[in-house]
């Protein structure tokens, strides 16, 4: 396939690269299941997931409907990057170049060019502590990854390629998982390194040791997604300790571990269905959340409408998109 010009916008500063055109069914992942939720003339019960909102219905019933249904979110938010997420889109072009045979030479002026993009955003925070030190964790830490990997010879099949699975279809019901991996690579195969294997890659920062493995929507959604047994996380770490910079975590699960996963998941959706169609979700009553408490804890605290009301209209405010993976 050709290339085609492509601008993306990282804080003020605009890059324009060419990335490759590369069709989902290349990838051996499905293309995307069509936006039936709006349209769904079968009258099936659709239930469309992603990592986010399956957590979030596991972790508490009333945070998916306020997350996901009513899409709220507090007033007092700012539309701004996180140290995690402008470390993503920095590495979101770096691979897109990258992906596209873009030389050592113009790898290094990106990266140059990223890294004093970081260094002068002041978006990161209202605090001008913690501002100077993000600004001086990312416009250092994408030139030491350029240094560390940029001799690597990864054979990168996409970068943010979506995907749409159907997990179970029936006469009655439509259950839909969703996902939008980082990069899907080609690599040797650990237990045969003659043979090749697709693993998708997830891009995290990381502030302390934190195994993320287990019961993880994320890593076994994306392998039954694109039918591998691969994920590796490529973290930066946030501390500042340059030895503790960067590291990678190789994970593989075995096709009855898939298997499990989808199966409880389908039970998963059937149990949010019948939420929804009951028009009743609960509390958890287990409100702190992964790292504070709920930000709708105020909602579910009020003792009565028109405190619900009160509270609804002057410290939420409507999203602006859906939480959709793509």
């Amino acid at each position: 396939m050709g290339a085609k010009p492509f601008t993306i916008k990282i804080g003020k500063s605009t890059f324009g690269i060419k990335l490759p055109m590369v069709p989902t069914a290349n990838l051996g992942l499905p293309s995307k299941v069509g936006r039936v939720a709006a349209g769904n003339k079968s009258k099936k019960h659709v239930v469309i997931l992603n990592s986010h909102s399956l957590s979030d219905y596991q972790r508490c019933p009333k945070r998916y409907e306020f997350n996901n249904l009513i899409q709220i979110e507090p007033a007092s938010r700012r539309n701004v990057f996180t140290i995690g997420a402008y470390w993503g889109k920095m590495l979101e072009i770096y691979y897109r170049a990258k992906s596209n045979k873009a030389s050592t030479a113009v790898l290094g002026k990106l990266v140059h060019r990223m890294s004093k993009c970081a260094a002068n955003n002041e978006t990161f925070d209202d605090d001008q502590k913690k501002l100077l030190i993000a600004q001086d964790l990312l416009s250092t830490r994408i030139i030491l990854y350029h240094k560390r990997y940029q001799s690597e010879t990864q054979d990168v099949l996409g970068v943010e390629v979506g995907f749409s699975i159907i997990l179970f279809e029936d006469a009655k019901h439509l259950f839909i998982y969703e996902g939008r991996p980082d990069r899907i690579i080609r690599m040797p195969d650990p237990f045969n390194p003659r043979e090749k294997v697709i693993c998708i890659i997830d891009d995290k920062t990381r502030g302390q040791d934190k195994d993320l493995i287990d019961f993880n929507n994320q890593i076994n959604g994306y392998l039954v997604a694109a039918n591998t047994n691969w994920f590796m996380y490529n973290y930066m770490g946030k501390q500042q300790d340059v030895k503790k910079a960067f590291d990678r975590q190789l994970v593989y699960r075995g096709n009855a571990e898939l298997e499990r996963w989808k199966e409880r998941t389908i039970k998963w959706y059937r149990r949010l269905l019948n939420d929804r169609l009951n028009g009743e979700f609960l509390e958890s009553m287990q409100c702190p959340g992964e790292y504070s408490a709920c930000e709708f804890l105020s909602l579910c605290s009020s003792k009565d409408k028109i405190e619900y009301d009160a509270v609804m209209n002057s410290k939420f405010k409507k999203r602006d998109t859906e939480r959709r993976s793509w």
